[in-house]
């Protein structure tokens, strides 16, 4: 277990943001941000891109912000999972990654994998 505390819990596809992080106070749960990232196998939900989205208008409240959707379709689930019917993202081939957003105004975004729906947030059910 020693081992696994050593290892880096992220590797990042992509990172934006419209403000200068300084160093030391990155808070990628807070507005203006996007974050596409694959928890390693040092975390329980390896195997799976991760999407935090913030727009303009969130704010970062507390721990309550901390909003984050799987390419498995489960949203805020750092639990060890093997969803039969997701796409096997360790099959050695390359796969697309889409978010879109909800448009017309409305909050949230949608995750597609290889071009099929694989979740959204906020879902309109928690699994």
């Amino acid at each position: 277990d020693d081992l696994l505390e050593d290892l880096p819990q992220f590797e990042y596809i992509f990172s934006h943001s419209t403000k200068e992080v300084e160093a030391g106070s990155f808070n990628p749960f807070t507005p203006s941000q996007i974050h596409l990232y694959l928890p390693t196998v040092a975390t329980p939900a390896h195997g799976v891109v991760r999407a935090i989205v913030k727009d303009s208008t969130d704010e970062y409240v507390n721990t309550n912000s901390q909003t984050f959707l799987d390419s498995d379709g489960r949203f805020m689930d750092n639990y060890a999972r093997n969803i039969p019917g997701h796409v096997d993202l360790e099959n050695d081939e390359w796969h697309m990654v889409t978010l879109t957003s909800e448009g017309g105004g409305k909050k949230g975004y949608r995750m597609y994998v290889d071009g099929v729906l694989a979740g959204g947030a906020p879902p309109s059910v928690i699994l």
